[in-house]
């Protein structure tokens, strides 16, 4: 069992949310993109997108566990596997 931290950066501000599966922290990642740096919804249909934009104020790119982007504000994104230990009653 293990639980994803989603690691938000925009500029020197950093701001860390956990989740249940790591399909939650990139739908957040993802949504953050949306709002934060206007990425288009439908650059999301692909796993990974190396990197998109016409002028340096609106390019960005990610991969499966990794985003930044370019917009008011330097923005980055990385998603963080823990992997949680399981308290079995009967190793007690």
């Amino acid at each position: 069992m293990s639980k994803f931290i989603l690691i938000s950066v925009c500029d020197r501000e950093i701001m860390t949310e956990v989740f249940d599966s790591y399909e939650e922290a990139r739908a957040q990642r993802n949504k953050e993109m949306i709002e934060w740096a206007r990425v288009p919804e439908e650059a999301f249909r692909d796993e990974e997108c190396e990197e998109i934009g016409d002028e340096i104020e609106d390019s960005f790119g990610f991969g499966k566990y990794e985003a930044w982007a370019n917009a008011r504000c330097d923005l980055d994104w990385l998603i963080v596997e823990i992997p949680m230990e399981v308290n079995n009653a009967e190793n007690h």
